[in-house]
């Protein structure tokens, strides 16, 4: 058995008893497959419905559920045992045996209870047949017509109480007032292993093993005491094959005789099974514990529940007390990257490489990689265990291999204002960073199809408009702030026509909406670029925003055609890498022609960018420095 891949509800979902969890309003949070079968509902039609309300017969509910409430506000933390009916959906009762405990947050607080309960409504009714045998045999009958109706009723019992003494689901055995066994069921033989002969005639305590016979001895005696209350304890026995096995006995007196019942169940499947969960359980609290790795344990909602060193020394802390008394909310520079986490993590139960920014206690600010692995526990939560890794030079590394590869000066985090009657610098920078593995947004008053056509690569467009069917966005700047706002980290934006937010906002109104995208820009780190026909604004108008809005600069002096730049940037990146380039590679990568990759090539030979090398039969291609200076 893979110990590591059984979870909580695994364990749930192949018990035998009802799991049920409500929390301190009674509402159910968990329920597993047998608590479904047996109220014959779907887990959909259970959870978060009031357990009292829906789920028990009206006679009794009241009653339960002021059981219920005191025992909530009385603290009492020790497990309590109790029977009560159950209604399925079906309108039909079934008599269930709980034993309750209850669950708590991490500071030790009841935050509700959580029951473990078996169906012994069988073995009630076969304990009250019994019971109307021995009235009918010990009652005094003196009238003849009426002894007659005594026997017919009791030959209608006996057909009744055997039916249900040798099909119920459990097993099942009569014993003398001294627990000498008299009758047992075929189901206690299939459990048990013996035949009916070794089991007639011997005590229940000659097959409870040695270290336990004790224990049971102390529950048997109490059955005198409790009369028409079931006793019900866990107990270890010996199996015929000579192994030692786990058992649920529920034990009650037939009234009027010094016979009793008794039920039995199986439960060593699940024993194991919550042992290898709580070994397993362990292991991980653990190797999380003294893993070289950042990890952290965090509810559904974020809460935290536990922290190793590593994690807690990264953020700053000194010990995990101190750590403690934060919210873990407070080292994310950006909350909509921590909502966009925990949406992820509902749906998936594996990240990796979630990249965000996080502060340190200090102040420091640094970018962080978060994996996760979810399950869910006893109580249905979803819980994660999270690393978290310190990439920031990874980053810097990035950030100065794109800023070398880009052919405009633009960096993250900011705005950028462009000039222009038409976006045509703006379209480039924009086509620039999308080479280099940027996502893109374009937001435009022109049709989709004219971006399409001079844009070869993927990116998302909002049409700047009052109205329309598909992707719209009103010029109001509340509504492209919430658009910006909702998009992944790390987008190039390209605002088309920032005069026209001008005009229909005032330019007042439209400025410190620039601010607020300057913040925005800052936390997402996005690069967001404005093309501007500035004949439309005021010298004061554009010198304001000169001031608060950074110029694209182009780094190639003597601009290089695009088509020359495209191949030059794709044998740096090669060069850099260390690889070693040919005319073939070029065709292949961008896909041209031979004799066209050829010209280009001697064209940039002729400008001095970059040189051949035979090599064999091939020239290798290499950059000059002259080539190097533009990137």
């Amino acid at each position: 058995m893979n110990v590591e891949s059984i979870t909580a509800q695994d364990l749930l979902d192949v018990a035998e008893f009802i799991y049920l969890a409500l929390d301190l309003d009674q509402n159910v949070v968990l329920i597993n497959r047998k608590g479904c079968e047996i109220l014959n509902y779907s887990e959909e039609e259970i959870i978060g419905k009031n357990w009292f309300d829906n789920f028990l017969p009206k006679k009794v509910a009241k009653k339960v559920k002021s059981k219920y409430l005191e025992r909530i506000s009385s603290l009492d933390k020790f497990k309590t045992r109790s029977i009560n009916p159950i209604l399925t959906k079906s309108g039909e009762e079934r008599i269930i045996g709980w034993q309750n405990t209850y669950i708590t947050d991490e500071s030790g607080k009841i935050s509700g209870v959580l029951s473990s309960g078996i169906d012994i409504t069988d073995f009630r009714e076969m304990q009250n047949d019994l019971a109307e045998r021995a009235e009918l045999v010990f009652g005094i009958t003196r009238d003849k017509t009426e002894r007659k109706e005594s026997e017919e009723r009791i030959k209608s019992s006996e057909a009744l109480y055997r039916a249900l003494f040798e099909n119920t689901g459990t097993g099942v055995l009569l014993t003398e007032e001294d627990f000498t066994i008299s009758l047992c069921n075929r189901r206690l033989l299939e459990i048990s292993g013996y035949t009916k002969e070794e089991i007639i005639g011997k005590k229940i305590i000659d097959f409870i093993s040695e270290e336990e016979k004790e224990n049971v001895l102390d529950n048997l005696s109490k059955i005198e005491e409790v009369k028409d209350i079931l006793i019900r304890f866990e107990t270890k026995y010996i199996h015929k094959e000579g192994d030692t096995r786990n058992l649920l006995i529920f034990v009650g007196q037939i009234p009027e005789t010094g016979q009793r019942i008794a039920s039995f169940i199986d439960i060593t499947l699940e024993k194991k099974l919550e042992t290898i969960l709580v070994e397993s359980e362990e292991r991980l609290s653990n190797l999380v514990e003294n893993v070289p790795i950042a990890m952290v344990t965090q509810s559904e909602e974020g809460r935290l529940l536990d922290a190793n060193p590593e994690y807690w020394k990264l953020l700053g802390y000194t010990n995990k007390e101190e750590y403690f008394t934060i919210e873990p909310s407070d080292h994310w520079v950006n909350l909509k990257d921590r909502e966009r986490l925990y949406s992820l993590l509902k749906k998936k139960k594996l990240i990796r490489d979630f990249e965000a920014k996080f502060v340190r206690k200090d102040g420091r600010v640094f970018w962080g990689s978060i994996s996760a692995i979810v399950h869910k526990d006893f109580s249905g939560d979803l819980v994660s265990y999270q690393s978290l890794q310190d990439i920031t030079s990874k980053k810097e590394m990035e950030r100065e291999l794109r800023q070398q590869l880009m052919k405009y000066k633009v960096e993250e985090a900011n705005l950028y204002a462009v000039e222009e009657e038409i976006a045509y610098t703006s379209l480039e920078a924009f086509k620039d960073l999308l080479k280099l593995g940027y996502q893109g947004v374009v937001i435009s008053r022109t049709p989709e199809s004219n971006w399409r056509k001079k844009i070869d690569a993927d990116f998302e467009f909002f049409k700047l408009a009052e109205k329309g069917k598909m992707r719209i966005v009103s010029p109001s700047l509340e509504a492209l702030e919430q658009i910006i706002e909702e998009l992944p980290n790390r987008q190039v934006i390209l605002i088309d026509r920032l005069d026209y937010l001008i005009q229909k906002n005032g330019f007042e109104i439209t400025l410190f909406s620039l601010y607020r995208l300057m913040d925005i820009a800052y936390l997402a780190n996005h690069i967001i670029l404005l093309s501007i026909d500035s004949s439309t604004l005021q010298t004061r108008e554009k010198n304001l925003l000169k001031k608060e809005l950074k110029p694209i600069v182009t780094k190639i002096e003597g601009i290089i055609p695009e088509d020359l730049f495209e191949v030059l940037m794709f044998i740096y990146q090669k060069n850099v890498s260390g690889d070693k380039l040919i005319v073939s590679d070029i065709v292949h990568e961008l896909q041209i022609s031979r004799p066209t990759a050829r010209k280009r090539i001697q064209n940039l030979i002729t400008e001095g960018y970059i040189t051949t090398t035979v090599r064999g039969r091939s020239k290798v291609l290499q950059i000059t420095q002259k080539g190097k200076m533009i990137f």
